[in-house]
């Protein structure tokens, strides 16, 4: 996903807003990235992972989601009017989104490593961890739109948007296999 959007970042080349204020774009790159930080730990932590391996997991969501907040800023897609080529980013979310599909669909993988709980009270666990991680991803969104003036219609939709978003990442991220492995 994000070479797709470097190769949009590369031609559409939206650079205005970045030239006007770095300052706030460079603020708004470290509150998405700390979202990103703060999630995997609250995963690590309920699943009793190691600290080493949650600092290594929340360091490379941080780059991960910087560096994801500062090409869609140069795609253009903090943007209410979208340019052209944004469109293809739902196409991007379908590139990721069909393989993990399709890997949940054959791993199943229900598992949070505490081998303590029953199947069913590890889906609820899951359930509320959806939940969190879609709330602490949504926040970013919330703050940066609002810091930014947009309308208040907008900021709730893409809010809720994101949060829902997210909330079905973390859900195809855990029946995937992707939580498991990385031993969070």
């Amino acid at each position: 996903m994000l070479v797709g959007l470097l190769i949009i970042a590369v031609i559409n080349a939206d650079v205005a807003f970045f030239q006007k204020s770095p300052t706030v774009v460079f603020q708004e790159c470290c509150i998405v990235g700390s979202a990103a930080i703060a999630s995997s730990f609250l995963l690590g932590l309920n699943r009793k992972a190691k600290k080493r391996d949650i600092i290594r997991v929340a360091l490379v969501a941080f780059l991960v989601f910087f560096t994801f907040h500062l090409l869609t800023e140069f795609c253009g897609g903090n943007r209410i009017q979208k340019p052209y080529l944004m469109q293809y980013f739902s196409l991007l979310i379908c590139i990721w989104a069909i393989p993990m599909f399709i890997l949940a669909i054959q791993i199943k993988d229900f598992s949070i490593h505490k081998h303590e709980q029953t199947s069913a009270q590890q889906i609820v666990c899951i359930a509320a961890e959806m939940i969190i991680f879609g709330i602490i991803h949504a926040t970013p969104v919330f703050i940066i739109q609002n810091k930014r003036g947009y309308p208040y219609k907008h900021v709730i939709n893409s809010t809720y948007g994101m949060a829902l978003y997210y909330c079905l990442a973390h859900l195809l991220l855990q029946t995937g296999g992707f939580w498991s492995r990385t031993r969070v």
